[in-house]
Formats: C-alpha cells, sequence, structure tokens
C-alpha cells in the first residue's frame, strides 16, 4: 500500500505500480475552469483519478480500466475514500466505453498510457497490457479523447519525449492544440529530460503554447527540488 497524506492506494493485484509519472500528472493536471467532469483512461490503481477527485471538489470522475484485477483494485481504492461518489470504474476498453456514452463529453481527459511500443514484451502479460502501446495505441488515445471531450477541452498525459513528441505531432490530425508542455529532468546534472507532460485543448483557435521544465531531484538521491515539492506537497506525506 502506498499511503499519501488523503487516501491511500493499494496495488498488490496491479501489473503498474505507484510511480512518479502517475504523480506528476495528477499534481500537474489543469482541467479548465468549471470543469464538472473528467475521464481518467487507463486508471490502473486508480491513483490519478483520486488525485483530481482530491484536488477538484466539485468534479466527477469517470475512470476506465481494461485489466479486470486492477479494475477491481481501482474500486477497492475509490471506495475507501470519502470521494466514492463522485469516482467512478469502468473495466471496459477505452474504445467499448467512448461507444457507450452517447452524448455526454468530459471537459478533462486524463491518461499515463502504455509507451514501449518497439521493445521487447514483458512475460507477465498484464504488465504487458499496461505498459505496450499495443493495448492502446497513441492514434486510438487521441481518438477516443477527441470524441470524448466538449469543445475546448483538454487532454493531459505523461509520456516519454520520443512518444510525447510524436502525440503532439499526431494530435493535430484529431483538432488538437499543444498548450502546455513541461519537460521532466530527473536531476540537476541530467543534460536530457526523461518525460513529458503535455496539454492539447480540442480547440479551432490558434493556441500559444506555454514550456516549462522542471527537475525532480538535486545531486543526492531523494534530495527533491523546491519545483518538485511545491507540486507534489499536497500528496506526499515526506512534504
Amino acid at each position: 500500500m502506498f499511503t499519501f497524506k488523503q487516501f491511500a492506494v493499494k496495488q498488490d493485484r496491479t501489473a503498474m505500480k505507484v510511480g512518479t509519472d502517475g504523480v506528476l500528472l495528477g499534481a500537474w493536471t489543469t482541467p479548465p475552469v468549471g470543469t464538472s467532469s473528467i475521464l481518467d483512461i487507463g486508471t490502473g490503481t486508480g491513483l490519478i483519478a483520486l488525485m483530481l477527485a482530491q484536488r477538484f471538489e466539485g468534479c466527477n470522475i469517470d475512470a476506465v480500466e481494461i485489466d479486470m484485477q486492477s479494475s477491481l483494485q481501482a474500486e477497492e481504492n475509490f471506495k475507501a475514500t470519502n470521494w466514492s461518489d463522485r469516482v467512478e470504474i469502468y473495466n471496459q476498453s477505452i474504445e467499448q466505453f467512448v461507444d457507450s456514452i452517447g452524448e455526454k463529453r468530459y471537459e478533462c481527459v486524463v491518461s499515463n498510457p502504455p509507451y514501449f511500443s518497439n521493445s521487447l514484451k514483458c512475460p507477465d502479460g498484464k504488465r504487458t497490457v499496461a505498459r505496450h502501446s499495443s493495448s492502446l495505441s497513441l492514434e486510438t488515445l487521441l481518438d477516443c479523447s477527441c470524441r470524448a471531450l466538449k469543445i475546448d477541452g483538454v487532454l493531459s498525459v505523461v509520456l516519454p519525449v520520443q512518444e510525447g513528441s510524436r502525440l503532439i505531432d499526431l494530435s493535430k490530425d484529431f483538432g488538437f492544440k499543444a498548450e502546455r508542455v513541461c519537460r521532466i529532468f530527473p536531476t540537476v546534472n541530467s543534460i536530457e529530460p526523461k518525460r513529458l507532460l503535455i496539454e492539447l485543448r480540442l480547440s479551432t483557435e490558434d493556441i500559444a503554447c506555454i514550456c516549462s521544465d522542471l527537475t525532480i531531484e538535486n545531486g543526492e538521491r531523494f534530495n527533491y527540488t523546491q519545483d518538485y515539492i511545491d507540486l507534489t506537497k499536497d500528496f506526499y506525506l515526506k512534504f
């Protein structure tokens, strides 16, 4: 179990455990003002959905997870919080879910998607589904997000740099414009960023993209930068 300030995440039945990527995305995502509904694609343990439920009291969050055991774990985690009436889990593919929602649309879609498209697949089938884009391609993520979002809604994701850059390029074909991009550096000594936090807006208007950098650690392990502390202090017990 991973314990945060206002909730705990059980993760014994899920392939992908609580990690920095999910915490970064849950803390960084900024839905449009007045957002009442958020969709979390590939929720896993439910971490990001719970972070958003904590941050935005007026929001209802629908969380989709294709793996049965992960979805049961997420449901367990949701029910153990004070926000269980605002967070709902759906055990199905995102394609099936989007096909089922009719006219319903969201102001924000968030996802920590699988991204290992070319690497050797893990023998653990559940971990393969969680980590490899064969289970959710960037094109499918963009198409389903476009179909699920209201006009001027936003899609927020975290990806490695190469996959993130490709997502930004592909997103133009689906009507998205890059609105915010944050490069994540592991330490102050890192030459290249390790991840991209990306916010895409579904809009026909020209948008000036706001670019920024965030470094997680200073030179020593577990010696966190003030920027990282400021972003995540509402969640981590150690901050």
